[in-house]
């Protein structure tokens, strides 16, 4: 889980790294074409899996996650992957938005992991909901 929060917070130290203007304009529609649900949440840090991202394969799990941190008013967009069977999951690349605005503020090439899957983990809640989306969002 330690590795979680430092890979976390060296991503919101990447925002630095701005998108060109072009880009910047159109990237708030990957948010509003999101289907967002409500994973779990810890303190003032919310997780969201984007249901119209997730991809079921054999061995793999694809989806978008966001991860909201309310009390720095961003949101982190995840690209990742997760394999179930080994129990570990892995970052490819992060968008980050402001969440009053839902502004871009950059996006880094991560390709970071595979970290191992902690049981009872919002990683572990991510999981179990693409398998059962029809769980209810009020947990």
């Amino acid at each position: 889980m330690k590795k979680l929060y430092r890979l976390l917070a060296l991503s919101i130290m990447l925002w630095t790294v701005l998108l060109p203007s072009e880009a910047s304009a159109m990237l708030p529609q990957v948010l509003y074409e999101a289907d967002l649900r409500f994973v779990d949440a810890r303190e003032a840090t919310g997780y969201y899996v984007d249901m119209n991202s997730a991809v079921v394969s054999r061995d793999t799990i694809s989806a978008k996650v966001a991860i909201i941190l309310a009390d720095e008013n961003k949101i982190l967009l995840y690209t990742m992957y997760f394999n179930p069977a080994k129990k570990n999951y892995s970052f490819d690349s992060v968008q980050m938005f402001s969440y009053d605005e839902k502004k871009p503020l950059g996006f880094t090439r991560l390709n970071a992991g595979p970290f191992n899957i902690s049981p009872g983990s919002p990683i572990e809640g991510i999981i179990d909901y693409i398998h059962r989306p029809d769980k209810s969002d009020l947990m």
